[in-house]
C-alpha cells in the first residue's frame, strides 16, 4: 500500500497522505532524484503539501516539495513534484574563489571543506572510499556543484550514496567494483519485459590533450608531470582497434597539473570505447533484495537469442505504480 508521509521544515511528521496516487520516482546515479505524486483536489492533506516541506514514500529517501510545481489536472487531482534533499546543497554557495587540496589534503578533507560551508548543517560525511590528494578550484559555485566535481578525476566508477533515515543526513562516496560479481540478473523471457540498446561511437577518443587554467601559451597543461608529453593516449591495442582519434579537453578550474592529468585519464578511460547504454523493462518477481533494481547495483543482462550477456551498472531507475524500468 503506497504511503506518503509529510514532514514540516523541522522534520516533524504532520500528516500521512493515504489518498496519494500517480506516484512515480526517478533515480539517477550521481544526480538529484525526484518523486511525484497526486492528491484529490479536495483532500484535506493538500494543506500540508507546502513548498519545502518534506515527504517520504514507503520509508524510502527523503524529498522536499518544490515550489511553483503544483498543478490541478482534469481528473480533479493536485500534482506535486519533489526533489531529493541532496538539493539543499544547491541553496548554499562557495562565495569567492576557493582552492583546496594537493599534498596532505585527502579526498575526505575536501568533502568536509565543502560541507562545512552549509549554513544549516544538514549533511555530514559518512564514508569515503578514496584518499587521493588532488587540488580543486571553485569560484562562485553551489556546494552541490563543487561536491560533484570532486569525483571527476577519481579512477573507476563511483557513486554518491545518501542516508536520510538519520539527521544530520549522511553522505558517502563509494567506489563501484567494475570487476565484481553481478548482484542482479535480468534475462529475456524471464524478468525482462522490454529492451533497448544505444551505441554511440561518435564521441570516442584515443588521445586527449588536457588544458586547465590560463590562456594561450600560459594555459596549464600536463607536460610537467607527463614526461614533457602534452597528451594522454590509450593503450596500443585500443589505438590499433579504433585508430588515433584526438580530442582537446579544456577545464579551467584545474590549476594543478597532477589533478588535471588524473581527470583527463579518467575521461580517456571512459571515451576510448564506444559508449553503450541499455534500457530495459524489468519485473520484480519476488520481494528479495537480490531481485530488486537499485541504482549502483552491478547487473548482468542475458540475451539467450543473441548468445551473449553484458555486465554493467544500474545507472537509472524509474518506478510507476510498482513497475520498474
Amino acid at each position: 500500500i503506497p504511503m506518503i508521509e509529510i514532514f514540516d521544515t523541522a522534520r516533524r511528521r504532520v500528516a500521512i497522505a493515504e489518498n496519494a496516487h500517480a506516484i512515480s520516482e526517478q533515480q539517477r546515479i550521481n544526480a538529484i532524484w525526484y518523486l511525484n505524486f497526486s492528491l484529490p483536489y479536495q483532500d484535506p492533506k493538500n494543506e500540508y503539501c507546502r513548498p519545502f516541506y518534506y515527504v517520504r514514500h514507503n520509508g524510502g529517501e527523503l524529498y522536499r516539495i518544490m515550489p511553483a510545481t503544483m498543478a490541478v489536472d482534469e481528473t480533479g487531482s493536485v500534482a506535486y513534484q519533489c526533489e531529493h534533499v541532496l538539493a539543499t546543497l544547491i541553496d548554499n554557495v562557495l562565495f569567492g574563489y576557493h582552492v583546496v587540496g594537493n599534498l596532505g589534503t585527502y579526498t575526505p578533507d575536501v568533502i568536509r571543506y565543502i560541507l562545512n560551508h552549509q549554513l544549516t548543517r544538514h549533511w555530514v560525511l559518512h564514508q569515503c572510499d578514496y584518499r587521493n590528494q588532488f587540488e580543486y578550484g571553485w569560484e562562485q559555485e553551489s556546494l552541490l556543484s563543487a561536491l560533484f566535481s570532486i569525483a571527476n578525476p577519481l579512477p573507476g566508477p563511483y557513486m554518491w550514496v545518501t542516508d536520510t533515515s538519520v539527521y544530520p543526513w549522511r553522505l558517502s562516496l563509494k567506489a563501484l567494483d567494475a570487476a565484481g560479481k553481478p548482484e542482479l540478473y535480468v534475462r529475456r523471457r524471464h524478468n525482462m519485459g522490454t529492451f533497448h540498446r544505444d551505441r554511440d561511437p561518435q564521441q570516442i577518443a584515443t588521445r586527449i590533450y588536457p588544458k586547465g587554467y590560463g590562456e594561450g601559451v600560459n594555459q596549464l597543461g600536463i607536460e610537467s608531470v607527463n614526461g614533457g608529453v602534452p597528451y594522454l593516449q590509450s593503450p596500443q591495442a585500443v589505438v590499433d582497434k579504433y585508430g588515433l582519434i584526438e580530442r582537446v579537453w579544456v577545464d579551467r578550474r584545474y590549476e594543478d597539473p597532477e589533478s588535471l592529468k588524473a581527470a583527463a585519464q579518467a575521461m580517456l578511460d571512459e571515451l576510448q570505447e564506444p559508449a553503450a547504454s541499455y534500457e530495459v523493462g524489468f519485473q520484480e518477481l519476488s520481494t528479495a533484495d537480490w531481485d530488486r533494481a537499485e541504482v549502483g547495483r552491478r547487473v548482468r543482462l542475458v540475451f539467450p537469442e543473441l548468445g551473449e550477456s553484458v555486465d554493467t551498472f544500474v545507472t537509472q531507475v524509474s518506478r510507476d505504480f510498482g513497475d520498474i524500468t
